[in-house]
């Protein structure tokens, strides 16, 4: 990598990297490590047809995208195949086939938070029964775009990275971690205890120095847990080595857990994995608690200021007797995700009392679409929303409609905008994401080299940068979640808000939102004739609450495309609703049972993202204006599943 800063990575060489690709029968290295780490975790797994599957990821199958991408520019023939190859959704269900997997699948990307996420994701599908086993693998390869961005927004360490030590920056590291998460297992390795996050709602690649995100998202997880600060014996920090996340951490580490924890840092001995450091770092401290023994942060003495007051320097592991240990990710869009891990259990549950119902309290739409009442009646214009873009500095078109959205949404919900909202979650699901931003940073990495990579587009290009920029915008700051489902995330995501709601009092409320923007990716998929209807640009976001509005959500399913009737007919159990709307896959056209059905895509265009939210902010309105007592919302993908939502007047 000629003119970087730096050369230092934990990496595979060449020869091993593609050795791993031919052991897993492929030719993409991220993929390769996750479908190897797959098998590992299952090898003694001899039923796995209704094993959900939840992959982590920062970048995806870079090297496939990377491929596309040449070719287009080239303006070779473009085929399905080499886009389908390149699609950051396509990554999960590549896994599952690869395995041998028949559940349902879920991709999360909250960039390095993502892996932490996965597990919390996986814990609250155990609990509510929708899951008895779930697979969640996190995985990501170093590629030179890494090396770009993080060069671009000064991240990167001349030498190995020395977390909470007297150099500064990171080191990028690759590889995947898998873990079986099972609701009995028999000879359980450790335990999850609990989970919780947070959003700083403050910057787009910086945390927030006092480290008031962070304790949130500790505090949230202890309270899950049913843990008290002083029962936490080891803390596997994020740990990443840069000045400002180190030092915020620190700080939230001494306000949350007091001063003599002794805290590691993986990162110094596995360098930044991205998506799959939060997957790693968890196995390595259930690791440690099955060792009796705590992980050392290497290069950490002499410690710099404001490291913890233990970072277990000295260079090797350390004895230690102790039950509870707490790994802790952060990552751009100021998005936090801690674990509670235990070596001992079953421990008391916490009483959570029984399943809240969950309201639709606010609906918003925003993008050139038709009005939310009248998608599908009287197909009447609604204006752009696409004026958000001048109150969010240099937004693309993505962030400035899912933000619109969620605006609206909150306003109808009678939540105010522009104030802090720290009991507010999101989850916000995603197809291709922010196009032009990855458009503008493999543009300027491709003309101008690597070492002079647009690090503004770098920073707007993870694939929860809208969901960051819209937080921040709204401040909202509760749990911050995007789930990169294509066709039906927006549904995924209503389904994964309600299952919060219902697993976490600390929350009021879930804003479930979908955005899509028409962009380079879009116009490809156009090219190959992949899309059900022209696409169009737009977001929809819906606030669910446990506060008693005119909306619930009175059924809820997900299962396997091939099982879509069973998962309709167990959302609508022996209910006949008055209307359907039912978005699906070019290919798939099932038609389930309603009064009178509806499909959006020939009405209003395809947002293969939004697709879900936009068909329950038109369920919500119909049932608020009387024109009906339920309405079904059914999604069916071939890479995520089908799901479907029973709306009905409360």
């Amino acid at each position: 990598l000629p003119n970087m800063p730096t050369r230092w990575a934990s990496a595979f060489d060449g020869p091993t990297a593609s050795a791993l690709c031919l052991e897993a029968e492929q030719t993409d290295p991220a993929l390769a490590y996750a479908v190897l780490a797959a098998r590992d975790a299952l090898a003694n797994i001899d039923d796995r047809a209704a094993v959900v599957l939840i992959v982590a990821t920062s970048a995806g199958a870079a090297d496939s995208h990377d491929l596309y991408d040449q070719a287009r520019k080239a303006c070779a023939p473009l085929e399905a195949d080499a886009l389908v190859g390149g699609a950051f959704t396509s990554f999960a269900k590549v896994v599952a086939r690869s395995v041998g997997l028949g559940g349902p699948c879920l991709t999360v990307s909250t960039a390095c938070a993502s892996g932490g996420h996965a597990v919390g994701l996986a814990v609250d599908l155990i609990r509510s029964g929708d899951a008895r086993q779930v697979l969640v693998v996190g995985s990501d390869s170093v590629h030179p775009s890494l090396f770009a961005g993080f060069q671009s927004v000064g991240a990167l360490a001349p030498t190995p990275c020395c977390p909470f030590g007297q150099t500064f920056g990171m080191s990028l590291g690759e590889g995947a971690g898998a873990l079986l998460l099972q609701a009995d297992p028999a000879e359980p390795l450790g335990y999850v205890l609990g989970w919780g996050g947070s959003c700083d709602a403050y910057h787009a690649t910086a945390p927030d120095p006092r480290g008031a995100g962070m304790m949130r998202g500790l505090h949230a997880a202890l309270a899950d847990a049913g843990v008290l600060p002083e029962q936490v014996g080891a803390y596997n920090a994020h740990g990443t080595g840069t000045e400002a996340n180190d030092a915020a951490e620190a700080h939230a580490v001494r306000a949350v857990l007091g001063d003599g924890v002794p805290t590691s840092a993986t990162k110094s001995q596995l360098g930044h994995t991205q998506g799959a450091a939060g997957v790693l770092e968890a196995i390595v401290t259930l690791a440690g608690l099955a060792a009796q023994a705590v992980p050392p942060s290497l290069r950490s003495d002499p410690p710099r200021r404001m490291a913890p007051s233990d970072p277990v320097s000295g260079g090797r592991a350390r004895g230690w007797v102790y039950d509870v240990a707490m790994s802790h990710s952060a990552a751009f869009g100021g998005t936090n995700v801690a674990l509670v891990l235990g070596a001992s259990g079953p421990r008391p549950a916490v009483d959570r009392g029984p399943d809240p119902r969950i309201f639709a309290r606010g609906v918003g739409v925003a993008g050139p679409v038709l009005a939310v009442g009248q998608t599908l009646d009287h197909q009447s214009p609604r204006q752009s929303a696409a004026q958000v873009g001048a109150s969010i500095r240099r937004a693309d078109p993505v962030t400035a409609v899912l933000t619109e959205a969620m605006a609206r949404a909150l306003a109808d919900a009678s939540y105010r905008t522009r104030e802090p909202h720290d009991r507010i979650g999101l989850v916000v699901g995603m197809a291709d994401g922010p196009q032009q931003s990855i458009r503008r940073f493999v543009d300027s990495r491709d003309e101008r080299g690597l070492d002079r990579a647009s690090g503004a587009a770098f920073a707007r290009m993870v694939f929860n940068a809208p969901a960051g920029a819209a937080s921040a915008h709204l401040q909202v700051r509760g749990v911050n979640l995007t789930l990169w489902c294509g066709h039906g995330a927006g549904t995924h995501a209503l389904l994964a808000g309600a299952r919060l709601l219902r697993q976490h009092p600390e929350l009021d409320a879930v804003i479930a939102a979908a955005a899509d923007e028409d962009g380079h990716i879009t116009k490809d998929r156009v090219s190959i004739g992949s899309l059900p209807a022209a696409p169009i640009e737009a977001a929809a976001a819906v606030v669910l609450s446990r506060e008693p509005g005119d909306v619930e959500l009175i059924g809820s399913a997900w299962g396997p495309t091939h099982e879509w009737e069973r998962v309709v007919a167990t959302a609508t159990g022996s209910r006949v609703p008055d209307r359907a709307i039912v978005t699906a896959e070019l290919g798939l056209s099932p038609t389930p049972p309603a009064g009178r059905l509806f499909r959006l895509d020939p009405a209003i265009g395809h947002a293969p993202a939004a697709s879900g939210t936009l068909a329950t902010a038109a369920a919500v309105d119909w049932i608020r204006a009387g024109c009906a007592e339920s309405v079904l919302v059914v999604s069916i993908a071939a890479e995520s599943g089908a799901v479907a939502l029973l709306w009905g007047r409360s």
